[in-house]
């Protein structure tokens, strides 16, 4: 009975301080209001999804802090052809294996991504003029055609993450494994330990 002696009284406080509006609020224009204000108040302990809309992606040149792991696929060599009379080959390389992104434990600064649910991982995508799209799958059931992407693993377990990059006229597909532990089985690594 006592959380309704505080919670009555601060949410009358709150409504009263939304309803009025100070003379210099009235000349800028509204920014959604006492509906939107009781909202958030509301809602603000409930988990957010999947981020939505545009991320903060890494200009050209800019590296970030926390180390990254490649993740490259291996092009299909062409389709050769059965030798005949009066046919000379010439053997031809093995294609060179193509890194197609690079993907990034945030908080835990591990390569291979390695953390503690809930776990958040950066996943870039090259940026070249040949790749048209990108689409990754996060093995959680979750999915993002943008070329970076942030997301949370909320519970422990193993999963492949891939990344299908390409054109109208290609496609490549590379994998990678995150390993996900319960909460609090691996530490956040502390300031101490990242000055090293």
């Amino acid at each position: 009975m006592r959380w309704k002696n505080v919670v009555i009284p601060l949410l009358a406080v709150l409504l009263v301080g939304m309803l009025v509006v100070p003379a210099s609020a009235a000349d800028e224009p509204a920014g959604g209001g006492i509906l939107e204000a009781i909202i958030d108040f509301f809602t603000w302990w409930i988990p957010e999804s999947e981020p939505a809309g545009t991320v903060t992606t890494l200009s050209e040149g800019e590296s970030p802090e926390i180390p990254g792991t490649n993740i490259t696929a291996a092009p299909t060599p062409e389709p050769t052809t059965t030798p005949g009379e009066n046919v000379t080959i010439t053997p031809t390389p093995p294609p060179t294996p193509r890194t197609l992104g690079t993907v990034y434990a945030v908080n835990y600064k591990t390569s291979p991504p390695y953390g503690s649910a809930p776990f958040m991982v950066r996943f870039t995508a090259v940026n070249e003029t040949d790749v048209e799209y990108t689409h990754w799958n996060f093995g959680d059931g979750y999915s993002s055609t943008e070329r970076d992407h942030w997301h949370t693993y909320e519970t422990a377990g193993t999963y492949t993450a891939t990344l299908t990059a390409g054109n109208s006229t290609w496609n490549q597909t590379a994998e990678i494994v995150i390993t996900v532990e319960p909460p609090g089985v691996v530490p956040l690594p502390t300031d101490a330990e990242e000055m090293f």
